[in-house]
């Protein structure tokens, strides 16, 4: 019997070991670019604000596109074209940044490119737990080569720039975009429901989605805890390298920080089963919560370089469990049609704007607070905890968007699924 052409990825391991690799191209690109673009930007002779600029920028403005094309990707399902085309572009404007010659040309082509590799996140996402949904792919599994990918970056383009200095970071990160930019091709289509009807055409009331989910309190609330605990590492992102440089840490000796995180990371989403089945997802995010004030608190007294490697280990927490409950908060919150949307504003919000102003506040008071800047970070975790405790006692565990039934104008919260 032939499947309907939806579903023909489904039965195929081939859907697992595609995602995988496009997981991984991805994210050598963000392996680099956040741990090193920042360098680069130093080494052009840029000034901590103006890299806090070009750093926050990107994301504030995907802020409003990324749900937008989102959208469009849920409603004619084509995931995969939109992130081809991001990944294209992606490619061509890594080498405009190349090129550019002062603060302006390099804020100009930086922001396309920013937008461009980040905003293919939430949308391969949505293909990822399609299958998760559908065929039970283990979504840890097919995510965690993301990670070996980030950590083989960093390490590399550590030692790199050790051996070749700043120069090398933007030739990997063209390399990294050219790759991603070819894996992009391998991607499958999502796969849908078998209950999903077929060849539905976008219409006025699914343009109201991102506004019929910002209208429930459940998923604001879970947006302000998972963006306070992801926006916490906005410090460490932007001037992690750099503070730790002027404390006599080689580029070779942070990227060794960063594989210890990674490989904590790693972990997680490794036996993301078996963590699931002990802590549900708002609970993890509480645990992470908890797991940044403990790490940023510490980081801002200028800990010696062993205790630093210790409290790398905590990224398995701060990063790796808080963004496996948040997928799996939305998989079970937003089931079905407009889970991309769902996925896009967890992005476009939680990693983007609270990411974005808590990049801007880190770049404003590191000259003059230092290290003493981690602690803004752990105070923004404290926000999370309590965000996740409130969901914990409000959230009854169902659907915030009822599946099968089409938005109306009298009914903004329900979508067809």
């Amino acid at each position: 019997m032939i499947q309907p052409a939806a579903n023909r990825d489904l039965p195929s391991p081939w859907f697992a070991w595609r995602m995988s690799a496009y997981f991984a191209a991805l994210f050598l690109i963000y392996g680099i670019h956040v741990s090193y673009f920042p360098v680069w930007l130093s080494w052009r002779g840029l000034e901590p604000e103006q890299i806090g600029i070009i750093t926050a920028l990107p994301i504030l403005i995907r802020v409003a596109l990324t749900p937008m094309l989102a959208a469009y990707a849920d409603a004619h399902r084509n995931h995969r074209d939109v992130i081809i085309a991001l990944s294209c572009t992606a490619a061509a404007f890594v080498v405009a940044v190349m090129g550019a010659a002062s603060f302006w040309a390099i804020l100009g082509a930086a922001i396309p490119y920013a937008i461009a590799t980040s905003t293919v996140m939430p949308l391969t996402e949505t293909i990822a737990v399609s299958g998760v949904q559908t065929a039970g792919h283990d979504y840890g599994r097919m995510r965690l080569w993301g990670s070996l990918a980030f950590l083989a970056a960093t390490v590399a383009t550590g030692y790199l720039s050790d051996v070749m200095g700043a120069p090398v970071i933007i030739q990997a990160l063209l390399v990294a975009s050219l790759v991603t930019a070819a894996a992009s091709w391998l991607l499958p289509k999502p796969v849908a429901p078998p209950s999903a009807p077929a060849g539905h055409a976008p219409n006025e009331t699914e343009r109201g989605l991102v506004l019929a989910l910002l209208k429930q309190p459940v998923f604001v609330a879970f947006l302000l805890a998972v963006g306070a605990i992801m926006s916490s590492h906005a410090a460490f992102y932007t001037f992690g390298a750099i503070h730790l440089h002027g404390q006599g840490v080689s580029g070779q000796a942070f990227g060794i920080l960063w594989a210890v995180s990674i490989v904590a990371e790693i972990v997680v989403l490794a036996f993301s089963a078996e963590v699931l089945a002990r802590l549900d997802p708002l609970r993890l995010l509480m645990m992470a919560g908890c797991a940044g004030i403990v790490r940023w608190g510490a980081m801002s007294q200028d800990p010696p370089y062993a205790a630093i490697l210790l409290l790398q280990a905590l990224h398995g927490a701060t990063y790796g469990a808080a963004h496996l409950g948040a997928i799996h908060f939305i998989a079970r919150a937003v089931p079905g049609r407009g889970a991309g949307t769902a996925q896009a504003l967890y992005s476009s919000i939680s990693h983007g704007l609270f990411t974005a102003l808590a990049t801007l506040a880190a770049g404003h008071v590191y000259p003059g607070l230092a290290g003493r800047t981690f602690l803004v970070m752990a105070a923004l975790c404290g926000i999370g905890v309590g965000a996740a405790i409130w969901l914990l006692k409000t959230w009854d565990g169902q659907p915030l968007i009822e599946a099968g039934v089409r938005p109306t104008p009298t009914a903004p919260n329900l979508v067809e699924q």
